[in-house]
């Protein structure tokens, strides 16, 4: 690579040599120390040699010895693009202008991540990062530094007990920890248990209060499980009810699932075009093709400079192409009855909020039908069924009235 770049920095010409003697004129050259690279025959009179511009003169007198013919095919290198440079003076600035503009644009803050907030609002992240000068559009070496960094916006967010500010090419990471606060004890009032759900009882735990219910009863949603009036008429305590009662609750669920189905996978290979934009104005860096994969997808993303918390009508406007293979997949008759079933049971788990599990499940019917497989399932799923109810006294219900 080393030794490209020196070649590019002294120039070199590409050469059509044609002649009798030409493997004579190439041997000639190279005991002349001419360094002579990228020989391609065309024939035995005939091919392509690239040399240093500061050896083309040498080579000359070369040529009558050996009845030799030389036509320059090109010419690259930093001595021709400063003398095009020097003819061409605008287009040399407007090359320089565009190189400091890529570096100007490398070396703002285009995008500000906050992670780990819950508590905390990413806004009030937001602003407090504004107020040391952490904002998008910003210059990075105007950005203080990292360590000084988290340390003002730690006296600036007082529900943080860490945060950590980071780097990652044009964009800023804040990552914040919040302060773990002891939870305060809630107020309960005085309350029942009861069913939220028609279900058959199968284990009751009370913790506080009277069982209304025993194992292998069934039992109807509202219904009284764990009473909050304690003692009798005469001696009555009203108290919160509390523990746990688990019953068991059949669920329904119908599923179709297709043999047949499309899906996209990523390559891994990817193009991206760039454009400037001016205004209402485009400029195209890259030439994009209409198609660059069979199967692709698309996405665009805009950037404009910002002066003063003010947008800028200039910017990059960059299109990325992801290629994406398409493949048919069919699903054996067996593998989707497993798939559905898998399904269903996850279907059943979320109708009860996950707190559950299943105890049994019975296949009531599945068919094969225009492609598709259609189940009829059957589960018996365990789970606690209490919910609370407040216990209304006759003081409470007079205040009401």
């Amino acid at each position: 690579m080393s030794n490209k770049w020196q070649l590019w920095f002294q120039g070199f010409v590409t050469l059509h040599v044609k002649g009798r003697y030409l493997p004579h004129l190439i041997n000639k050259a190279i005991r002349e120390n001419i360094e002579v690279s990228n020989i391609h025959w065309n024939g035995e009179d005939e091919g392509f040699i690239t040399i240093p511009v500061k050896d083309f003169h040498r080579l000359r007198p070369m040529l009558k010895d050996t009845e030799t013919r030389i036509r320059i095919m090109k010419k690259k290198g930093w001595p021709f693009v400063a003398f095009l440079g020097s003819k061409r003076k605008g287009f040399l600035l407007g090359a320089i202008f565009f190189i400091v503009f890529l570096y100007m644009l490398s070396s703002m803050v285009w995008k500000i991540d906050v992670v780990g907030t819950e508590k905390i609002s990413k806004k009030e992240v937001y602003q407090a990062a504004s107020q040391i000068g952490i904002r998008k559009g910003a210059f990075q070496w105007k950005i203080p530094d990292f360590k000084e960094a988290r340390e003002m916006l730690l006296s600036q967010l007082s529900d943080a007990a860490w945060v950590g500010v980071e780097k990652k090419g044009t964009k800023i990471i804040i990552t914040v920890v919040e302060k773990v606060k002891p939870e305060k004890n809630r107020l309960m009032n005085p309350r029942h248990l009861v069913a939220k759900k028609k279900a058959m009882i199968q284990k009751i735990i009370v913790e506080k209060g009277i069982p209304q219910v025993k194992p292998s009863q069934w039992v109807s949603k509202g219904q009284i499980l764990v009473s909050g009036l304690m003692g009798n008429e005469d001696n009555q305590e009203i108290v919160v009810a509390e523990g746990k009662v688990l019953g068991e609750i059949w669920y329904e669920s119908e599923i179709n699932l297709p043999l047949s189905m499309t899906i996209s996978e990523y390559t891994g290979n990817k193009k991206n075009y760039w454009n400037l934009l001016l205004g209402n104005y485009k400029i195209i860096l890259s030439p994009e093709q209409s198609s660059p994969y069979p199967y692709f997808v698309e996405k665009q993303s805009k950037r404009y400079l910002q002066f003063f918390k003010r947008k800028i009508p200039f910017g990059i406007e960059k299109k990325t192409f992801y290629e994406v293979n398409q493949e048919e997949l069919n699903t054996a008759e067996q593998k989707a009855y497993q798939l559905g079933l898998n399904m269903a049971r996850e279907k059943v788990l979320k109708q009860s909020d996950h707190m559950g599990y299943i105890k049994d499940e019975k296949v009531l019917h599945r068919r094969v039908e225009n492609g598709k497989v259609y189940m009829k399932i059957y589960f018996a799923v365990i789970e606690d069924i209490a919910e609370e109810q407040p216990i209304i006294t006759e003081s409470e219900s007079k205040q009401g009235d």
